[in-house]
């Protein structure tokens, strides 16, 4: 299936140890060889844990007790031949499978609900349709609201520089609420839609990027608003004050009716990143409550970067996660993430080739992919840092990166990070934690179990202290439980 090849994480912290209660439970391998975007681990309902895979558009779901053990395969045969796009959104009794399908030239978006044994419970519903048999590229999403009353299916269609955004908004019944549409001026090389995201009280909002051309950092920054039972969409401008962005993270705040909005800054169209702006956008007054440029010192930079020019210390930041805070601030992990190309010759190859008998040209690109130091910083609701730590990892491997990177959950009153390391050649998960003064905790790692490598950027939180990991050993895959 799947193999890797690590070098060392080495954790440069004199940190204590610090034990947690864990209890670990793996699953029992699965003999078939699925690719790692094939599977997603919908949730815990009514007990079990469904997961679902893709095999070849062979579609079943995994139903797991509590012990990890396979109670049944279930098959997903209704699906029609040519589904694609499969969303799960788990509630504690049932899940939605949403998903879409193509029949000649027409693309369908259809729901239905499946109880906690993966069993279809009643008909599928048909939410939206397109024609596709055109020049026109349609894109769907599909997102809910956080406490999963509110589901909205989104509908992008460009053709030539016009998109028109459509939104179908529904309960957590699948009945529809609203349907809007608009077109925007869209330039597929200077604009980017992105982070489409649904409140607590059914309003859409995402980022416009834009920029003068294609090979430089975006100048204008704008977040689109849309109330749930309006008909238009607002446009509203985030004031850069001349500096530049890339890559805009957006999460809502559903507690203090903000959205977050945070992103690297720089101060030349293709310079060096000089740090994040802070942007909390207020709800209910529709304005900015805070838009901060915040600047580290050279000690923070030259934390993340030993090797190297301090100032091109944020240059490859990547903003993965933001967990919201009661008081209106909230936390931000940005990890040190690349991938370097190289291209080399192969000098010995088994097969004789008539037409190249030298190998002249023979070579072959390879890939190497870099998942480095973590940047943790707590942004009070001001924008004003509060305090900022970093976790020292370097992982990096030249087949893929499915076993690089972290996920990062809260339990109670601290948040959990877990990523792969090697130790004494052995590789085990690593887990820490982040109190809340921003003390980071190292706790005993999680030897796995045989060689099984894990996959922790794929993992998801079930319960309030229990997560599912996927694991791969040769060409079998399994799931690991961890209860705290």
């Amino acid at each position: 299936m799947i193999r890797y090849f690590f070098i060392a994480i080495f954790l440069l912290f004199s940190l204590p140890i610090f034990s947690l209660a864990q209890t670990i439970t793996y699953s029992e391998l699965l003999k078939e060889n699925i690719k790692d975007d094939d599977l997603q681990i919908i949730g815990k309902v009514n007990g079990n844990i469904l997961i679902f895979k893709n095999a070849k558009n062979d579609y079943s779901i995994f139903v797991y007790d509590n012990e990890m053990k396979l109670k049944e395969t279930v098959p997903l045969d209704f699906l029609p031949g040519k589904t694609f796009k499969v969303n799960f959104i788990a509630y504690p009794n049932f899940t939605y499978l949403i998903y879409e399908y193509q029949n000649k030239k027409i693309v369908y978006a259809a729901g239905v609900k499946l109880d906690e044994e993966g069993k279809v419970i009643g008909q599928p519903v048909t939410i939206d349709s397109a024609d596709v048999s055109g020049h026109t590229t349609n894109t769907y999403t599909i997102v809910n609201s956080e406490d999963r009353k509110k589901i909205m299916f989104i509908k992008t269609a460009k053709q030539n520089n016009i998109l028109t955004l459509a939104t179908t908004l529904m309960d957590n019944n699948l009945q529809i609420i609203n349907r809007t549409s608009q077109a925007f001026s869209y330039n597929e090389e200077k604009n980017i839609l992105d982070n489409p995201s649904l409140d607590n009280d059914g309003n859409f909002v995402c980022t416009l990027s834009s920029k003068m051309s294609e090979r430089e950092h975006f100048n204008e920054l704008s977040l689109i608003t849309k109330s749930a039972m309006t008909d238009s969409f607002t446009t509203n401008n985030i004031e850069l004050k001349g500096r530049y962005t890339n890559t805009v993270f957006l999460k809502v705040d559903n507690i203090n009716k903000h959205y977050i909005l945070n992103t690297f800054f720089y101060t030349e169209r293709k310079g060096n990143a000089q740090g994040i702006l802070a942007n909390v956008w207020d709800k209910e007054s529709n304005a900015p409550m805070s838009n901060t440029a915040i600047i580290f010192s050279d000690t923070v930079k030259t934390s993340l970067k030993k090797e190297g020019r301090s100032n091109e210390a944020f240059n490859n930041f990547i903003i993965r996660k933001v967990i919201t805070q009661k008081d209106g601030g909230y936390i931000l992990m940005a990890e040190d993430y690349f991938m370097l190309q190289a291209t080399v010759n192969n000098y010995y190859n088994q097969f004789y080739n008539p037409m190249n008998p030298f190998g002249f040209n023979n070579t072959q690109t390879i890939n190497t992919y870099y998942a480095k130091n973590i940047f943790v910083v707590n942004i009070d609701k001001q924008g004003k840092p509060a305090w900022n730590n970093v976790v020292i990892k370097n992982q990096y491997s030249e087949i893929n990166d499915d076993a690089l990177s972290f996920s990062a959950f809260t339990t109670g009153g601290e948040i959990h990070m877990y990523y792969n390391q090697l130790v004494k050649k052995v590789q085990s998960l690593s887990d820490n934690s982040i109190k809340p003064d921003g003390e980071i905790i190292q706790n005993a790692d999680i030897s796995p179990k045989r060689d099984y490598a894990f996959l922790p950027k794929y993992a998801k939180q079930v319960g309030a202290k229990q997560f599912i990991i996927p694991c791969v050993y040769h060409n079998s895959t399994g799931f690991v439980k961890i209860d705290y």
